[in-house]
């Protein structure tokens, strides 16, 4: 089994809607990401939702998103987040006021109409890597019957005891900071978090790995591993009325090294020596999830 490497990048908020200040940031940080992927040339990028700044109907952020991630000169693969196809009915410890639009199956159809499947698997020397929609578990809708019919029946038997690596805009319902609270804003809704885990857990995989809450974050569940990425988009503001994680202040993404087994997990912020030379860190401007 060799080694490869990959880029798990998060929440890059790509587009102009959000104003011009959110778009240079977002132009800033995505260029110190391409020039990273042109130089060292990872095997894979994986981006784990919240392509486009916060409005999943805007199709010009959404092209957008789609020019940048194309370009880069590397395979990459992408599942969407709430601001790609929409968000859970119920979002626990979120301010009233950043309840975003709701998950339907036209949305999930228009961003699949540019990406494709939402849901998606990929082999990679030894290794299998499983990328799932989070935004439609537990929504009722016909995509998320169909994603859990694929996973029972076509992904997870096509592991075969292979390591398995997991991508999904928000993790498992297993957080540090959400212990005994009910569908938080933080992970996926806590009933169909529960039902994921337990089609997962016989499979052993390596890690769950997620974005949203703009934080990189490593903690233990069972056999795996949970790690959620930081934004590439800087932080989120601090409110009073909302739970837990506030995100990191610098954005940045994580480089797996994958071998035999196992995985190693490095973080890289532009600007630093370990991320493209040169590159200068971008302003932080506050947003919602």
């Amino acid at each position: 089994m060799t080694s490869f490497t990959l880029l798990h990048v998060s929440d890059p908020h790509l587009g102009h809607s959000g104003g011009d200040q959110r778009a240079h940031q977002a132009e800033t940080a995505w260029a110190s990401l391409h020039a990273e992927v042109a130089r060292n040339r990872p095997d894979l990028v994986v981006i784990t939702g919240d392509l486009v700044v916060d409005d999943p109907d805007d199709r010009a952020d959404r092209a957008l998103a789609h020019a940048r991630i194309s370009a880069l000169e590397a395979p990459a693969y992408v599942v969407p987040g709430n601001h790609d196809v929409g968000d859970h009915t119920t979002r626990s410890g979120l301010p009233v006021d950043w309840h975003g639009s709701r998950v339907s199956d036209a949305r999930v159809d228009a961003w699949e109409a540019t990406w494709g499947p939402g849901h998606w698997l990929r082999e990679h020397d030894d290794w299998v890597l499983l990328g799932i929609n989070a935004q439609v578990l537990g929504s009722g809708l016909a995509a998320e019957a169909r994603q859990w019919e694929w996973l029972e029946l076509v992904a997870l038997p096509a592991v075969s005891g292979r390591p398995l690596l997991v991508f999904s805009h928000e993790s498992l319902d297993t957080r540090p900071e959400t212990e005994g609270t009910v569908d938080s804003w933080m992970s996926i809704p806590t009933e169909a978090s529960r039902r994921l885990w337990a089609m997962l857990e016989p499979h052993r995989p390596i890690a769950v790995c997620a974005g949203h809450t703009h934080r990189h974050l490593e903690w233990t569940h069972g056999c795996a591993r949970g790690i959620t990425a930081p934004s590439l988009s800087g932080a989120i503001p601090h409110r009073n009325d909302m739970t837990a994680a506030e995100g990191d202040q610098r954005p940045g993404w994580l480089r797996y090294t994958l071998d035999n087994r196992t995985l190693r997990v490095d973080r890289v912020a532009p600007g630093t020596p370990t991320g493209p030379a040169g590159a200068a860190s971008a302003p932080l401007v506050s947003h919602s999830i």
